[in-house]
């Protein structure tokens, strides 16, 4: 059985970090702090959380640059992820090491 993976975007939430530090595998490249670094560097930043039906699976922070016609997206650090819920719900792989802020991940149960 698979399960569509949405991907909600959460770079105005005001609790992204509150949230983040709750996760067993979070991390510091995830932290809005991190972002606001980065973004002073020059990177558009963006949070986002994988959404399968109400349940988070994942937080990602990731960086996006372009020069000219080259667009580069980076995500340090990897994911964060909630355990894995009563439901026995398993958890997507890591993403590769860029992400669309569109893409639709499927995630095998």
């Amino acid at each position: 059985m698979t399960a569509q993976v949405a991907v909600i975007d959460r770079s105005g939430a005001e609790d992204w970090d509150e949230i983040l530090w709750q996760q067993p595998a979070a991390n510091l490249y995830a932290s809005r702090s991190w972002g606001q670094y980065k973004s002073r560097l020059g990177w558009t930043v963006r949070q986002v959380a994988l959404n399968d039906n109400g349940a988070d699976l994942a937080y990602i922070q990731y960086q996006e640059r372009r020069t000219g016609p080259v667009r580069r997206i980076l995500v340090q650090g990897g994911r964060s992820s909630p355990p894995a819920g009563s439901s026995g719900r398993k958890r997507c792989s890591p993403p590769s090491s860029t992400i669309s802020p569109c893409a639709r991940r499927t995630c095998s149960r």
